[in-house]
């Protein structure tokens, strides 16, 4: 690959190079010469590859001991058996080129996009990589192999036709499978948000049968009973087209219904004694499979002493309807994060007498103009495919990009909004750039990735009310209520009418231990979302640890793309 190191070498004559090279260390299975084409401090990301779960490696050492590791015989690396490995030269992200990627090299790296095949389980994939130069060969920085179709089992991309053999209309087809589902699903999937309906999408598609439960009484209802949404698209908007989704690609999904505690799973038939409250009659199930995609747990009330004392209205934000209704009212909001900020701004355009915040924690802000030229339009240009843009936007390392941020995307941020923040800091708005105590300054992208975005927000406009004192600004905790106010730690008396508790829900462990009992924590642990120690989503989407338990959620993104690794891996 030296001769490769050439001025004159073209960025697909170089991916060809090292992809070949991939193929042949590949097929002989040395696990040597395999992490030899790495740079010593390059990372691997297998999604479903070279093993049944996501990985991130870094290092020629943990590389090499990973693909090495043994199976029924055989390493990883044999076992998978790459081949038939090709470049990309058609998808919207274009064919190999080079590009400056920070921390990674001095100069310009190589970046491409290929298929392959693999021998076990018999599967295509589609494989990202970044090549660098080190010691005068081309060497990856970042691998990422990602399975995408099991062969005899892959996802259709096409229309269905609509015709069928017997003459049956599309209606009498689908009224025949939903009976189908309905009498015997294999996968229960408990929540009718965009997660669970992804991965009945994928499913339906797969021609698994696939029932999803949802506790409201119309799918979408999660949004349509929100708080006015802030960015791109409207509440009632996102609410319409999820049913439409559902409508759309004939899922079979039972409103008004409820997952029951305990369900048990049977080890020896591999499946689950399931009971369903349908509208109030109790329906046994017996799925293979139960995906949780209820999202968060329950509200986040806590105790506030003196609530029996206090004349006015207090709710918790996610029963928040529209201000409308309070206007000449004095409106306190507990909380500091985005949710707080849409109710203030709701409550100041709909005529509050005042608005004021409580903020009990610091919060990272980001204005969302900021967001659109650093994150979003990086991340998903008008130029890329929806698939290629999940795609690309899956092969950075997490930890590789927390080294980007701290060292080059914070900075930007605090730069671009400066003007925001300093305004925020000197009304006494307190910010903070680390989701961890005593950790890195990681900044939007830290939060939504540790914290799926708690204790930061994305500003549309809040943060200049609060600039312009239109919004109030105090700092503190509550100690108790009065009839007419609300009494903090440091004794400071602030009037109110109206307390919004936008103090978020709790967590989604609580949900799945309130209907599988505490004890599912010994077999999946106590946490689900935040990152394992290579930067891996804990419990989502990937193995749980209990067979036949699978986790869907995350923002508008994850269930998109992410859904269709969780129905290969069922």
């Amino acid at each position: 690959m030296s001769s490769l190191s050439d001025e004159c070498a073209q960025p697909l004559d170089i991916a060809k190079c090292w992809l070949s090279c991939l193929g042949q260390t590949s097929a002989a299975g040395d696990v040597a010469a395999f992490s030899d084409m790495f740079a010593s401090d390059g990372w691997l990301k297998d999604i479903l590859c070279l093993s049944w779960d996501f990985r991130t490696l870094s290092g020629r050492d943990k590389i090499a001991s990973y693909v090495s590791e043994e199976s029924r015989g055989m390493t990883r690396l044999s076992r998978a058996g790459l081949h038939d490995i090709e470049v990309e030269l058609s998808s919207t992200l274009g064919p190999p080129n080079f590009m400056s990627l920070p921390l990674a090299s001095d100069g310009e790296g190589v970046r491409a996009t290929f298929r392959f095949a693999l021998a076990y389980p018999p599967a295509k994939g589609r494989g990202y990589v970044y090549l660098v130069q080190d010691a005068s060969e081309w060497k990856a920085f970042i691998l990422m192999l990602s399975l995408r179709d099991i062969i005899g089992h892959e996802e259709p991309s096409e229309r269905p036709l609509g015709i069928f053999p017997d003459h049956a209309t599309w209606e009498e087809v689908q009224a025949r499978r939903a009976a189908a589902t309905e009498a015997d699903p294999t996968v229960l999937i408990v929540g009718g948000g965009l997660a669970g309906l992804s991965c009945g999408v994928r499913l339906m598609r797969l021609g698994v049968r696939a029932l999803i439960v949802e506790s409201d009484a119309r799918i979408g209802d999660v949004w349509r009973k929100r708080r006015t949404y802030p960015k791109y698209m409207s509440k009632d908007k996102v609410a319409n087209q999820l049913e439409q989704l559902a409508m759309g690609e004939d899922l079979v999904v039972w409103t008004s219904s409820t997952l029951l505690p305990t369900p048990e799973y049977d080890e020896e038939t591999q499946r689950w004694t399931a009971t369903v409250d349908r509208a109030g009659t109790k329906t046994i199930l017996r799925p293979r499979h139960i995906i949780m995609a209820t999202g968060y747990g329950a509200p986040n009330i806590p105790h506030v002493p003196g609530a029996d004392v206090f004349r006015g209205v207090m709710y918790h934000a996610d029963e928040h309807r529209g201000a409308a209704p309070f206007a000449g009212k004095d409106v306190v909001v507990v909380g500091a994060g985005n949710t707080a900020f849409d109710i203030c701004l709701d409550f100041h355009v709909k005529g509050a007498s005042s608005v004021t915040i409580l903020q009990r924690s610091a919060t990272c802000v980001m204005s969302v103009q900021t967001s659109d030229t650093l994150l979003h339009s990086v991340a998903y240009p008008e130029k890329l495919d929806i698939e290629d843009a999940d795609f690309n936007a899956q092969h950075m390392p997490v930890h590789f990009t927390f080294r980007l941020v701290a060292a080059v995307g914070v900075q930007k941020q605090k730069e671009m909004d400066r003007e925001l923040l300093e305004g925020l800091e000197k009304a006494g708005f307190r910010l903070t750039w680390t989701p961890d105590e005593d950790g890195e300054e990681l900044g939007v992208v830290g939060f939504v990735m540790k914290r799926m975005g708690s204790g930061a927000l994305l500003d549309v406009g809040c943060g200049q009310l609060i600039i312009d004192g239109k919004v109030k600004v105090k700092r503190g905790e509550i100690n108790n209520l009065e009839n007419d106010s609300i009494v903090t730690n440091d004794g400071t008396r602030i009037p109110a009418d109206v307390i919004v508790l936008a103090t978020g829900r709790r967590p989604t462990i609580e949900t799945i231990t309130s209907l599988f009992g505490e004890s599912i924590t010994d077999t999946i642990g106590t946490q689900v979302w935040g990152l394992d120690e290579e930067g891996e989503h804990k419990n989502a989407y990937r193995p749980t640890g209990q067979r036949g338990l699978w986790v869907a959620m995350g923002m508008f993104g994850h269930p998109r793309y992410l859904s269709k690794y969780l129905v290969s891996v069922r």
